[in-house]
């Protein structure tokens, strides 16, 4: 769906069948502590085997979604909704459409935060246009 889309990424096709999390940071360009961490706030579930967690190229997708998402200014608890949304394929036309009001969500959020900043700024020109240069030492 529409996570599936920002989870694509051309250095992501083809590949081993699975990466142990060293391997996987460098490919999706991640620390471990932060792919071990989104894996403890449940938006990533590896396989184990033995002792280590080993990866496949859904994990590596799906951290280059998450990235993308965090990179909007989404919280991880709207990450991890709108992700298990997207999984839910026998709901195919509402998870597409709960990601998309999700998106648009964000945007929204993302256009006032803009509008918000530009009036910051315009107040501090404002404020140095009118502050007497400093005088020197």
């Amino acid at each position: 769906m529409i996570i599936s889309e920002l989870g694509k990424s051309p250095s992501l096709e083809g590949g081993d069948d699975f990466l142990l999390i060293g391997e996987l940071g460098r490919l999706v360009e991640l620390d471990p502590k932060t792919i071990r961490f989104y894996e403890k706030a449940g938006l990533l579930q590896p396989r184990r085997q033995g002792r280590f967690r080993v990866y496949g190229q859904s994990d590596a997708r799906r951290l280059v979604a998450i990235r993308a998402l965090r990179g909007f200014g989404m919280t991880i608890s709207r990450i991890r909704k709108l992700l298990n949304t997207d999984n839910a394929a026998e709901n195919a036309a509402k998870s597409k459409s709960d990601a998309l009001l999700a998106l648009e969500e964000q945007l929204q959020i993302l256009r006032d935060s803009q509008q918000k900043l530009t009036s910051n700024i315009a107040s501090l020109q404002s404020l140095l246009g009118q502050a007497e240069p400093a005088a020197p030492i």
